[in-house]
């Protein structure tokens, strides 16, 4: 194609050789070109510099081809490890957030789990205050309870004094009726007849305390406590009742005998 280009006579430029065409004129420029009147024909060495120059840019183009295949072969090969880098890395990542999304449900099992052991124990608590009111409610009945054996104890208590105290009438009762016995038998009656009457009244106050005793004996062990504080009453009457022992047996015979 270069060499019809040089051939033909519109040629106005040959880059490779060293023959110029310029207004159908051939200038002569390393004694290798021939002027005619209207063409300008190369000779063999000029056609051969130019076929050498033709396998020159051949051989540039074949290097310039195999440069750039090895190029484009290197940047494929670059694209292919850097695609396969990215999709090892995205799998990486993928198995990453599969692990952490398995995280998250184990935690949100977790997390489940604690609030059904919260919401159990907050059932437990709520049963446990629930028994501890009926405890405090019971405890409370118990009080009252005891509020009443203790106030029936301390009247039993005043009846027992008052019981000691009639007793210790009795016996100065009897111990007058003992003296005047001698002046009057009328006294002596008298006297028995008001032993007799503390006597009934002392066995209507064991009566009733055993009676009591008998109702009250669960409440009795619980107030056991206060019974030890009334028995140094019954220690101080004590001493009273043995003084009147011996005078009831000096009288005892009398009264006998004043029986019909």
């Amino acid at each position: 194609m270069l060499l019809h280009s040089i051939m033909h006579p519109s040629c106005s430029f040959l880059s490779s050789s060293r023959c110029f065409l310029s207004s159908s004129r051939c200038f002569l420029s390393s004694s290798r070109c021939f002027l005619t009147p209207s063409r300008c024909f190369l000779t063999p060495s000029c056609i051969h510099h130019a076929a050498s120059s033709l396998q020159q840019s051949d051989s540039s183009l074949l290097q310039s081809t195999s440069s750039l295949h090895q190029s484009t072969s290197s940047l494929a090969q670059d694209a292919a490890s850097s695609l396969q880098q990215s999709a090892s890395s995205l799998h990486q990542d993928a198995s990453s957030l599969d692990q952490d999304a398995s995280s998250l449900d184990q935690g949100a099992s977790s997390l489940h789990q604690d609030a059904s052991s919260l919401d159990q124990d907050a059932s437990s608590l709520h049963q446990g205050a629930s028994s501890l009111h009926q405890d405090a409610s019971s405890l409370h009945q118990d009080a009252s309870s005891l509020h009443q054996s203790t106030s029936s104890l301390a009247q039993d208590a005043s009846s027992l004094h008052q019981g000691a105290s009639s007793l210790h009438q009795d016996a100065s009762s009897l111990l007058q009726s003992t003296s005047s016995l001698q002046q009057s038998t009328s006294s002596l009656h008298q006297g028995a007849s008001s032993l007799h009457q503390g006597a009934s009244s002392l066995h209507q106050d064991a009566s009733s305390l055993h009676h009591a005793s008998i109702m009250q004996l669960p409440l009795f062990i619980k107030l056991l406590p206060l019974f030890n504080k009334v028995l140094p009453l019954l220690i101080k009457v004590l001493p009273l009742f043995f003084k009147v022992l011996p005078l009831f047996i000096k009288v005892l015979p009398l009264l006998i005998k004043m029986l019909p």
